[in-house]
């Protein structure tokens, strides 16, 4: 099936060591990721359902794996151990992912009555977030993904030397985590025993599920057979939060602009923006498009692509956007001095010819403002917009009502004069 829309959300984090993932999948054909070992969070559906089941479904051959009917609820044993459904925002967690929890999924929602009212798909990736970093050079800088792994290159081949030393100097602190004499490697600093591990062959140092604390400077030193130094050598070890992917928002602005939000969680992310594969340009979003919030100028549409990315990773998300509905003003004051003044939106397709008429006791006006209204191509109309439609109609009755009323009152009648 054609994904409709895929909106990728990943939010990354850490619970217990372990990333965390979440992902509205409310449209057809969302797209989820979640952290090899993590938690993914994945939003099925509305509040307002009370019916569904959840299966998976791999070359079309389902296997339910959860059942809500009637507010009872039903986990399969396959996955009830590590996996838990809220109810309150229909929302399914899933602990301690697996690869094979990666595959296509299916979600069917029912009325009331046991009608169906919907099927929809998404397709989950789970994956290792793993970073590798050359740090033969003296001076090199690392980065690793915040819970996830990081290989360093620390050599070549680490049997040509008789001994090494691999230790990290916190503002002039040395703690040695690494030691090898001979071939015989040791860890040395016993609380991150349990996740490190030396590739002697190649001199490969792995990181397991990396903290915050684990980044800072680091030292490798080697020596010769009879234990003297033979040089020393530093890197610079970053571990960040990746950035998810990102969220889209936007609102109308008066005189048809949009403004557009791209959200993002993780460590420094940078923005950039696209408008149908072209870079937006300062006239198309002024002051620029590397903000994570921007203005669209009036009648832009297209597919809207917003990138995130840090040293970690780069994540994008697109939406179709269509033209914000214009607005006109409406400026009246009635017979008995009430006064009506308001920017009002209007979905007209073309321009048109507004009134705007202006009534004293004293004095009779009435100008005409040609007023471009754009058109708006949206997917359909809600009730607020109705309601702000049958505004302008019933404030133009209005005033032009009794504008009409008080000038056939107040002129002066013709004298016949007998001709």
């Amino acid at each position: 099936m054609e994904a409709v829309f895929g909106l990728l959300v990943m939010i990354a984090g850490v619970s217990h060591g372990m990333l965390t993932s979440s992902c509205d999948a409310r449209e057809d054909g969302c797209q989820c990721y979640g952290a090899l070992g993590g938690t993914v969070y994945l939003q099925l559906t509305d509040t307002t359902v009370s019916e569904l089941t959840f299966k998976k479904d791999p070359t079309g051959v389902t296997t339910e794996i959860l059942r809500m009917r009637r507010n009872k609820m039903i986990i399969a044993d396959s996955i009830k151990a590590r996996s838990e459904f809220f109810m309150n925002n229909k929302t399914f967690r899933m602990d301690n992912t697996e690869r094979t929890d990666s595959d296509e999924y299916l979600l069917e929602t029912f009325h009331s009555n046991g009608s169906s009212m919907a099927t929809r798909r998404l397709h989950l990736f789970i994956e290792g977030l793993e970073t590798s970093c050359d740090a033969r050079e003296d001076g090199s800088q690392c980065y690793g993904a915040l819970g996830g792994t990081v290989y360093l290159q620390l050599m070549t081949d680490a049997t040509r030397y008789d001994e090494l030393s691999f230790y990290k100097d916190s503002t002039g602190a040395k703690t040695e985590i690494l030691k090898m004499k001979k071939g015989k490697r040791v860890i040395t600093y016993t609380p991150i025993i349990d996740r490190v591990h030396f590739f002697i062959n190649n001199g490969t140092f792995r990181l397991n599920n990396t903290r915050r604390n684990d980044s800072g400077e680091y030292l490798l030193t080697k020596y010769d057979s009879e234990g003297k130094s033979s040089g020393t050598r530093g890197l610079q070890l970053f571990i960040e939060a990746p950035v998810s992917s990102p969220q889209l928002s936007s609102e109308c602005l008066s005189h048809g602009e949009m403004r557009v939000s791209c959200s993002s969680e993780g460590d420094g992310p940078q923005y950039s923006w696209t408008l149908d594969g072209q870079t937006l340009s300062n006239t198309d979003a002024p002051p620029d498009n590397k903000t994570n919030t921007i203005t669209l100028k009036k009648g832009l549409s297209g597919d809207l692509t917003c990138t995130v990315r840090n040293n970690i990773n780069r994540n994008t998300v697109s939406r179709r956007i269509s033209h914000c509905p214009g607005l006109i003003y409406v400026n009246c004051t009635l017979s008995n001095g009430t006064k009506i003044s308001e920017w009002v939106i209007t979905l007209c397709v073309e321009s048109a010819t507004v009134a705007t008429v202006t009534e004293a006791p004293t004095s009779k006006t009435s100008t005409e403002h040609s007023v471009e209204i754009s058109s708006w191509a949206g997917s359909g109309f809600n009730v607020f917009v109705y309601f702000q439609l049958a505004e302008v109609f019933i404030l133009l009755t209005i005033c032009l009502g009794s504008y009409l009323f008080y000038k056939k009152k107040t002129c002066p009648q013709e004298q016949d004069d007998g001709e």
